[in-house]
């Protein structure tokens, strides 16, 4: 990853990276009778990367302190009615359902292409693999 730091220089780099190729391979996808693809692809990433800039960008500290000292305070029938300790906070349900939250909301993407994204994602995620070690053997 990249960091660039002025946000007209970023843009240049997406195009140059991103869309550019996406427009390139897309003309090339025409020419072959395929379907195009990359460019609708690229802006998904492109909304996604945007929306999500805030939270990449900064460094964020949460502390939880006055949380726990007012869950100390409660009564125990207060503990059994209001439930926020984050001693037994399921992080792996919560995380789960923020992903499935960004996948409908942002990417506007419904559960019945879930198994579909998984499979595409594999494919892409082993030709990543492939295309870095073809790099790894040019360059060195």
């Amino acid at each position: 990853m990249i960091y660039i730091q002025h946000k007209i220089l970023y843009r240049i780099c997406v195009w140059l990276g991103h869309f550019l190729p996406a427009l390139i391979i897309d003309a090339i996808s025409i020419c072959i009778n395929r379907s195009p693809r990359m460019w609708k692809l690229c802006k998904k990433v492109d909304k996604f990367s945007n929306a999500t800039q805030p939270f990449r960008t900064n460094e964020w500290s949460f502390s939880t302190d006055n949380v726990q000292e007012m869950w100390s305070h409660l009564s125990s029938e207060d503990q059994k009615i209001f439930q926020f300790s984050m001693v037994r906070f399921n992080w792996k349900k919560y995380l789960f359902n923020h992903y499935m939250g960004i996948r409908l909301y942002l990417l506007n993407e419904d559960d019945s292409t879930l198994e579909i994204s998984r499979i595409k994602y594999k494919r892409l995620y082993w030709r990543h693999q492939i295309l870095k070690i073809v790099f790894a053997f040019a360059v060195f």
